[in-house]
């Protein structure tokens, strides 16, 4: 991280190319790795957070994402894991919206990390996964293989993988949503019988959601037909 972050602030120009270059692979890992040290933050152990969020503020310097940094300041040492979560969503929310370009490499890179071994990078990027989805509306084939993953990984071992999985289900752009309304359903209606309480409240609260998602848009279906 050290070494990152005197990258990130000394490279100059070669550098800030590098990472423009580089931009889905290197937010991908500062993502997962923010998800890893809050949770050794939650031990006590700060001293390593506080250097990753060093580097993820020189990161959005030199990338020209105010919005992030700002973020990061607010919200980055929070260690309670609602909290990261939150603040991983807003870093995908600012991403999104400042480089739509960047999404659909980003989201690739996060789909295979929902494999790996460590509980709270699986969390990160099911959080990440979660928010991003919401921008995948011009990017079809990214969204099939989000719904496909998250769908997937509603299997975890960690609950709060298996209710990520399950918000991020229900924000599948409106335009697409009846498309996997089966498959949404399917996954929603087995968690309800979830092993852990947290899970089965997910669950009742997105298929509220999009029960009323559903409707709406059949709604401006039929009244598009018949105008």
């Amino acid at each position: 991280m050290f070494a990152l972050n005197a990258f990130l602030r000394g490279g100059g120009k070669v550098g800030k190319q590098a990472v423009e270059q580089s931009y889905p692979s290197v937010l991908s890992a500062l993502i997962l790795k923010l998800g890893g040290l809050h949770g050794l933050a939650e031990l006590g152990r700060n001293e390593l957070l506080r250097s990753l969020l060093i580097a993820f503020q020189s990161f959005c310097d030199c990338v020209g994402d105010v919005e992030m940094g700002k973020i990061l300041a607010r919200d980055g040492e929070r260690t309670e894991k609602e909290k990261w979560i939150d603040l991983v969503q807003e870093v995908a929310c600012s991403s999104s919206v400042k480089r739509p370009n960047e999404v659909l490499p980003t989201c690739v890179i996060l789909s295979k990390s929902l494999d790996r071994n460590q509980r709270a990078e699986r969390e990160a990027a099911a959080a990440a996964l979660s928010e991003f989805i919401r921008h995948s509306e011009k990017e079809p084939a990214l969204l099939e293989q989000m719904v496909e993953e998250l769908c997937q990984h509603v299997t975890d071992d960690s609950p709060t993988v298996r209710s990520l999985c399950l918000r991020g289900l229900v924000q599948i752009p409106e335009s697409h949503i009846l498309n996997y309304i089966q498959q949404v359903l399917g996954v929603i209606l087995a968690l309800l019988e979830d092993a852990t309480e947290s899970v089965q409240l997910t669950a009742v609260q997105c298929l509220l959601t999009v029960s009323s998602i559903t409707c709406y848009t059949i709604q401006i279906s039929l009244n598009a037909t018949y105008i």
